[in-house]
């Protein structure tokens, strides 16, 4: 009986690991759930301005990423596919996080995300986000209000989940 005791430890370990990391389970509550987001003005890496006020009365998808980061690369896929369903009924935005743009634009080219990418230095808008590592993703609804916040690579089934929530055609 003894000699089964490891190995059956050793088992539940590596159960219950990888349960915690292939469950969708949304970041702690974040102190922005439920608050209007923090405004912003930033610029593309193309020059354009985006301000977040003036995309009120759309759903707004914001995503803190950097072209280094490895759950990063492998959620770009969902945000392709995002940006292809909900064409102009949302707007998308990807927060540049401690990145380089000339790697970045090449990151966008790579997995054909057609969504702007937003230069931030000295990461305030990141601050004021409480950003601390990436990647995160917001939802903000038609008004501004942070909806939904995960922390980590994001599933289209949740992503999808989410936006049709707020009325999003997909």
């Amino acid at each position: 009986m003894k000699r089964f005791i490891g190995p059956l430890l050793v088992v539940l370990v590596v159960a219950l690991l990888g349960y915690g990391l292939l469950k969708e389970d949304r970041s702690p509550s974040s102190p922005l759930e439920g608050k209007a987001a923090p405004q912003f003005v930033l610029k593309s890496i193309e020059g354009q301005e985006y301000n977040l006020q003036k995309m009120q009365g759309k759903p707004v998808v914001i995503n803190f990423w950097a072209s280094w980061c490895l759950p990063c690369r492998a959620e770009a896929p969902v945000f392709r596919t995002l940006t292809q369903q909900a064409g102009d009924q949302v707007e998308f935005l990807g927060i540049l996080f401690n990145d380089n743009p000339v790697k970045a634009q090449a990151f966008q080219e790579e997995f054909g995300l057609k969504l702007p990418i937003l230069w931030d230095p000295g990461s305030r808008v990141a601050i004021n986000y409480g950003i601390a590592q990436i990647p995160v993703t917001l939802i903000l609804d038609q008004s501004g209000i942070v909806v939904y916040r995960r922390s980590g690579e994001v599933r289209l089934e949740t992503m999808q989940e989410v936006l049709k929530n707020l009325g999003v055609n997909l």
